[in-house]
C-alpha cells in the first residue's frame, strides 16, 4: 500500500535516498529454513574514537515494526521480534542503550539519512545502492527465497524441479517472481499478497510457492492446518545488515565488534533459536465455530496494517487511529459490540484472518474476486480509484487521454496504477518500488504525471504543499474497499452491512469522510 512522504528539506538526500529502494523491499512475514548470515566476521578492529553517534550513551534506533517476527508490536504495546532481541543485545555487549523508534518503512532511510535516528534494524537487504546513503553492519541474517510445496507432494525437491509441468504462485513483483521467470520454464500465477499465493498452495490452485524464505517458514509453523512443507534449502542469497548513518563510523565499528562476540559466545544462536527453531507438535485444528459465535461475547477482534494514513496509522500517542478506524467504531456503536484493535503485517493479515486470529479486517481492503475465496466482503465503504498527479505549473495533462507517447508517467511496480497504465495508454511507464519515490520523482521532474490511488494522492498533496503538485480530474477507474470478514461469522457481516446503511442514511459515514479527507 502506499505510504507518506516526509518534508523534502534536503534535496540532495532524498535524490540520493530514492536509489535506496530501488535494490529490495521490506519485508513480508518471517521465520526460518533461512539461516543466519554465515560469513564470518572479521577479527574486530583496534577500538577507534568514539564519534557524536554514541556521545551520550544511548542510540536512537528506527524499525517498522510490521515484520513478525524480526520486528512487531505485542499485545503489551512493546516492539519485540528476532532483531530486537539481537540489537538489545549488541548494545549490551558494546556499552550504549537504545531508543526503539517505530517507523513507516517508505521514509525509514530519508529519516536516517536526516538524522532522526543513528541506525536501523529492520530486515534491511544489503544492497549496493543503499549502500552509497548508509554503512551496513556485518550481514546477520540470510533470507533467501525458497519453495514450499504441499506435504504430500514430493515431485519437487528443489529449484531444478520446476519445469514446464509446474504451476509456481509468486507474489507480483518480488524477488521470487523476478527468479522463477528468469531461471525456470515452470508456468507462472501471479498474486496481489504473498499470502494469496500461500492459500491457493493450499488449495490446490498451484503446485508451489517461491517466497522469502522466512516467510515461508513463519507460515507453515503457525499455520499447520495448511499442510504444507520447505523442500531444500534457500537458493538466493539476501543478506541483512543494520543500516549506520554515514557519519557514525565508531557506532558502525562497535555493532560489528558486538555482533563478532554474540556470535562467538552462543548468543547469537540462542535468539535465533527462540525465533526460528523447531515448532511445537501442532494441536488439533479447533472444530468449525458456529455462525454466531463471533458475535458471543460482544467483542469483535478485527485486524488492521496502521501503515496507511488517513485510512490507519499509529499516532503519536501510540494509538491506532483514522478514517478507517472512526468507521468501524460508528459501526460497532449501532450494531452492539465493542472492538478490539489488532495491528498487524500486511502479507499476513488475511492468513491469519482466515485462520481465526481476529474476526473481520479493516484495512483499505480492495475488493477482489480472488481475497473473496478466502474471505467475505461487507457493501462497499470507499472508492479509492486511481487518480492522476502532474507538477502545479503544468497544464498538458487534465486526464487518461492525455497520457500519450509525450509523457513518462511514474507508478509503483506491479500496482492497479501500473497496470492501466501500461495497458491503456502510450505513455513511457517509468515504475518504482514504493509511491513515495514515485511523486518524488514527479516532484523533482523526472516524470511528468504519477497514477496512484486517489486518497494516497491527495494525502500526499495535502500534507505536503512543498512539493507542489495537484490532481487533475476525478478518478478514472473504480476500486471499491470493504471490510474483510471471516466466512464463518454470517451474523458478524450482517450487522455490519446494517450498520453501513444507517451511518450512510444518519450523515454519520459524511462526518467522518469530512474529517479525513475534507478540504483544508
Amino acid at each position: 500500500m502506499p505510504r507518506d512522504t516526509r518534508r523534502l528539506t534536503l534535496w540532495l538526500s532524498l535524490f540520493l535516498v530514492a536509489l535506496l529502494a530501488l535494490a529490495g523491499c521490506a519485508a513480508p512475514a518471517s521465520q526460518p529454513q533461512a539461516g543466519p548470515a554465515q560469513e564470518q566476521a572479521a577479527e574486530p578492529p583496534a577500538e577507534v574514537a568514539a564519534d557524536a553517534c554514541l556521545a551520550d550513551g544511548t542510540v536512537v534506533v528506527g524499525t517498522n515494526a510490521e515484520y513478525r517476527p524480526f520486528e512487531f508490536v505485542d499485545e503489551n504495546g512493546n516492539i519485540v521480534g528476532f532483531d530486537i532481541d539481537l540489537m538489545d543485545a549488541l548494545a549490551q555487549r558494546a556499552g550504549f542503550d537504545v531508543q526503539y523508534v517505530n517507523t513507516k518503512w517508505d521514509g525509514i532511510f530519508v529519516a536516517l539519512a536526516n538524522g532522526e535516528f543513528e541506525a536501523v534494524i529492520s530486515a534491511v537487504t544489503i544492497t549496493p545502492e543503499r549502500a552509497q546513503v548508509v554503512d551496513f553492519s556485518d550481514p546477520y541474517f540470510n533470507a533467501g527465497q525458497a519453495i514450499a510445496v504441499r506435504a504430500d507432494d514430493n515431485r519437487i525437491q528443489g529449484p531444478d524441479d520446476l519445469d514446464e509441468n509446474i504451476v509456481v504462485g509468486v507474489q507480483l513483483g518480488t524477488t521470487g517472481d523476478i527468479w522463477v521467470t528468469d531461471n525456470t520454464n515452470a508456468s507462472v500465477q501471479r498474486f496481489e499478497e504473498t499470502p494469496l499465493a500461500i492459500q491457493a498452495l493450499a488449495n490446490g490452485d498451484v503446485d508451489a510457492v517461491v517466497v522469502d524464505a522466512p516467510t515461508l517458514a513463519d507460515y507453515i509453523r503457525a499455520n499447520p492446518e495448511l499442510n504444507l512443507k520447505i523442500v531444500g534449502e534457500p537458493f538466493t542469497d539476501e543478506l541483512y545488515g543494520i543500516a549506520v548513518r554515514k557519519d557514525c563510523p565508531s557506532l558502525l565499528q562497535a555493532i560489528n565488534n558486538a555482533l563478532a562476540q554474540v556470535r562467538q559466545d552462543g548468543t547469537y544462536d540462542q535468539i535465533f533459536d527462540q525465533w526460528f527453531g523447531v515448532p511445537t507438535v501442532a494441536e488439533e485444528p479447533p472444530a468449525e465455530v458456529a455462525a454466531d459465535a463471533c458475535l458471543a461475547d460482544g467483542t469483535v477482534v478485527v485486524g488492521t496494517n496502521a501503515e496507511y494514513r488517513p485510512f490507519e496509522f499509529v499516532d503519536e500517542n501510540g494509538n491506532i487511529v483514522g478514517f478507517d478506524i472512526d468507521l468501524m467504531d460508528a459501526l460497532a456503536q449501532r450494531a452492539g459490540f465493542d472492538v478490539q484493535y489488532v495491528n498487524t503485517k500486511w502479507d499476513g493479515i488475511f492468513v491469519a484472518l482466515a485462520n481465526g486470529e481476529f474476526e473481520a479486517v479493516i484495512s483499505a481492503v480492495t475488493i477482489t474476486p480472488e481475497r473473496a475465496q478466502v474471505v467475505d466482503f461487507s457493501d462497499p465503504y470507499f472508492n479509492a480509484g486511481q487518480a492522476i498527479a502532474v507538477r502545479a505549473d503544468d497544464n498538458r495533462i487534465q486526464g487518461p487521454d492525455d497520457l500519450d507517447e509525450n509523457i513518462v508517467v511514474g507508478v509503483q511496480l506491479g500496482t492497479t496504477g501500473d497496470i492501466w497504465v501500461t495497458d491503456n495508454t502510450n505513455a513511457s511507464v517509468q515504475r518504482f518500488e514504493e509511491t513515495p519515490l514515485a511523486i518524488q520523482a514527479l516532484a523533482n521532474g523526472d516524470v511528468d504525471a504519477v497514477v496512484v490511488d486517489a486518497p494516497t494522492l491527495a494525502d500526499y498533496i495535502r500534507a505536503n504543499p512543498e512539493l507542489n503538485l495537484k490532481i487533475v480530474g476525478e478518478p478514472f477507474t473504480d476500486e471499491l474497499y470493504g471490510i474483510a470478514v471471516r466466512k464463518d461469522c454470517p451474523s458478524l457481516l450482517q450487522a455490519i452491512n446494517n450498520a453501513l446503511a444507517q451511518v450512510r442514511q444518519d450523515g454519520t459515514y459524511d462526518q467522518i469522510f469530512d474529517q479525513w479527507f475534507g478540504v483544508q
